[in-house]
């Protein structure tokens, strides 16, 4: 059983395009952006704790400068 988890992305060589990156971790298989946490563009980790039991989800997700959003990434745990 998990307890605590570190997810690492790899950010783009110039990422000059983005503006900041949004990941949500959670027992859903959607995106839920209620939860998501924003963090600069040169942000490449994020470290949380998981409580119960069940699979857990990790989305990721690039938001450009003109407010557009990428199709968030996910990857279950």
């Amino acid at each position: 059983k998990l307890s605590a988890l570190r997810v690492r992305w790899n950010v783009p060589a110039d990422p000059a395009g983005i503006e900041e990156f949004e990941y949500s971790y959670q027992t859903g298989q959607s995106f839920n952006q209620n939860n998501a946490v924003r963090v600069l563009r040169t942000t490449n980790t994020a470290e949380f704790e998981i409580s119960g039991e069940g699979t857990w989800y990790f989305y990721l997700r690039a938001k450009d400068r003109a407010g557009n959003y990428s199709q968030p990434s996910r990857v279950g745990m």
